[in-house]
């Protein structure tokens, strides 16, 4: 997915960041290979918070937890630590392992939790509560994996744990032992503290920085280790073409000569497979572009894929290629292979709300918030310092709830938004 010549590309909009990791290459034709919209409010993945149990639940196995948010938290008791036996009114500290930001139709709901803390830095992760001593899979050699799990027993306090990320074989032993120094002490000092929110993570889009080489971006500071460059003509055009893109049903494969077809439903996501080439090369086609098509729209839980019909002998080197190239992939991705009705099952950890929940969580923002960037890049391109949009009653309304986003193309962008209703 990363490595050489891998650029992360991100531009910022009013009300949210758009971040793309971008391989040049011959074999990737200048694509997007992975893909972020991050939009402000709420809680992101990985937030660290002091929330109060309001009930247990033991039929569902779960805990639910007042965050100071609109729904309250859901936290599986598997989540807890053993022996942990959690009570009405008791204060927990806990993460947040799924914003889960969408609506249903029964209910909002509420972040998914977990007390199992990760507290991410440039170089390493640490997990305060486990022992665990673990180094990034990406790190090959014996040597280096020695070292730097050398490195880490010396800087940890006893009964805590940590990850050393892929960064972390080209850092010196004292980088990697301050950084571990520092996050013990952010630990430690969130424990104090009465919260709700302890600690909000790195922008979520900063995740794409451990795949690339170099940034490009736009009234937006780079992540840490890299320098600051401006978007290359073109950057945020393809950036958002890959949102919609990423959104759409079907996706042409093999020039246009088959396509995917791919729907999600509550319990799973539906892959088929179809088009005019031989089985064979078909399925070629598809399995090598299905890696990139959950990675673009971020999907998880169960994925099925329908193949063209293939004896197992020919299919099954297709299948073992996919499951390599999700060997490296730094979300938990499983290949389980054929089932009895001849259908590819994976299974992929969700760690962020899909691509289709950001934008259809919330479809009166969605809206809002694309006719104000539009805007705003009219004003821009005319060098006015102030233009009024005229939206539908309700989009309007749901624009100027977010008040954020017009404080910030007026104070960012340097454009003062007038807002009417249509």
């Amino acid at each position: 997915m990363g490595g050489e010549g891998a650029v992360l590309i991100a531009y910022r909009r009013p009300g949210e960041t758009r971040a793309g990791l971008l391989r040049d290459g011959p074999s990737q034709d200048g694509r997007i290979q992975d893909l972020r919209v991050d939009r402000d409010g709420g809680l992101a993945a990985g937030t660290i918070l002091r929330g109060r149990v309001l009930r247990v639940d033991r039929s569902l196995k779960a805990v639910f937890v007042d965050i100071g948010q609109r729904a309250p938290g859901f936290l599986p008791l598997t989540k807890l630590r053993r022996g942990t036996d959690p009570h009405e009114g008791e204060s927990l500290i806990l993460q947040v392992a799924n914003p889960q930001t969408h609506q249903t139709g029964r209910e909002d709901k509420g972040a998914v939790l977990t007390g199992d803390i990760a507290l991410r830095a440039d170089l390493a992760v640490l997990t305060p509560r486990t022992a665990d001593i673990v180094v990034s899979k990406k790190i090959g050699t014996g040597a280096d994996r020695k070292r730097l799990r050398e490195s880490l027993a010396a800087a940890l306090p006893e009964g805590i744990g940590a990850i050393a990320r892929t960064r972390a074989a080209e850092a010196s032993p004292e980088a990697l032992a301050a950084e571990v120094r520092d996050l013990c002490a952010r630990w430690a000092a969130m424990e104090k503290l009465s919260g709700p929110v302890l600690w909000s993570p790195p922008p979520g889009w900063h995740d794409l920085a451990d795949h690339a080489t170099a940034f490009r971006g736009e009234r937006l500071a780079p992540p840490p280790g890299f320098a600051a460059a401006a978007l290359a003509p073109g950057d945020a055009d393809l950036l958002d073409a890959a949102v919609e893109a990423a959104l759409e049903r079907a996706v042409p494969i093999a020039g246009g000569k088959g396509r995917l077809v791919i729907d999600r439903t509550e319990a799973l996501t539906a892959i088929d497979i179809d088009g005019s080439l031989p089985a064979k090369a078909l399925a070629e086609a598809a399995f090598a572009e299905i890696p990139r098509q959950i990675r673009l729209r971020g999907l998880a839980g169960i994925v099925v894929i329908d193949p063209p019909r293939l004896r197992r002998a020919d299919l099954g080197p297709v299948v073992d290629a996919l499951s390599a190239v999700f060997a490296g992939d730094p979300v938990e991705t499983v290949v389980h292979g054929l089932t009895r009705a001849g259908l590819v099952e994976i299974t992929r950890a969700r760690t962020r709300p899909t691509l289709a929940e950001v934008r259809a969580g919330d479809p009166m923002l969605t809206r809002g918030l694309d006719a104000l960037h539009a805007a705003v890049q009219d004003a821009l391109a005319e060098k006015r310092g102030s233009v009024t949009l005229t939206l539908e009653k309700a989009v309007a309304a749901r624009l100027r709830a977010e008040e954020r986003a017009l404080i910030e193309a007026r104070e960012r962008f340097g454009v003062a938004v007038v807002l009417e209703d249509g």
